[in-house]
């Protein structure tokens, strides 16, 4: 059985209680399952080292206290691997955050960029209406209707790049997020 038909068996036998013991005695014994096979452990092994659902649903529901969580520990080779290959993953590690971070950076500046351009348009737009209206006080026809165009068109161009423009910065945005939620989760500090 693998880790989530065995979750999935324990989630039926746990029904009945309430939401919050259940979740955390799923919770429990995913990480354990996690915990085994990080020692080495086959996925079926893990499973199979905790016996079946039915009897750890009995034992939560007899009100049984969820065993201890055993320490991690490193073997000593494990701590040596650590510390003599620090300088080859530590510095991969800084490099792929420098890259992330570049990333991130290009992304919302190019947004900014662009909303640099739409501000362009909206100025360069509301310039010619006004000088339409400069045009029409001189007496000056023709480079009123041109103002007047020129201006209208800006301003329309500007309408229309705009929306999508907060689609994109809405993708970035929800991009930016879901970056931090991996790193966060990848670091231990959250859930994914």
């Amino acid at each position: 059985m693998n880790k989530r038909a065995f979750l999935r068996a324990l989630s039926r036998e746990l029904r009945g209680l309430p939401r919050g013991e259940r979740a955390a005695s799923l919770d429990y014994y995913g990480e354990m399952i996690q915990d085994r096979m990080e020692e080495g452990l086959s996925e079926e092994e893990a499973v199979a080292c905790l016996g079946g659902a039915d009897e750890i649903a009995r034992q939560i529901r007899q009100g049984e206290a969820l065993p201890e969580k055993r320490a991690r520990r490193f073997s000593a080779w494990v701590i040596v691997l650590i510390v003599l290959g620090s300088p080859l993953w530590l510095s991969l590690m800084i490099a792929a955050l420098a890259v992330i971070l570049a990333a991130y950076i290009v992304a919302w500046s190019l947004v900014a960029a662009l909303y640099a351009v739409l501000l362009g348009l909206a100025v360069c737009g509301s310039c010619g209406l006004l000088g339409f209206a400069a045009g029409l006080i001189k007496g000056n026809f023709a480079q009123a209707a041109l103002l007047l165009g020129g201006g209208c068109a800006l301003l329309g161009l500007m309408l229309l790049v705009l929306p999508w423009l907060n689609r994109v910065t809405a993708a970035v945005a929800n991009a930016s997020a879901w970056c931090a939620r991996k790193i966060l989760y990848l670091s231990g500090r959250g859930k994914a």
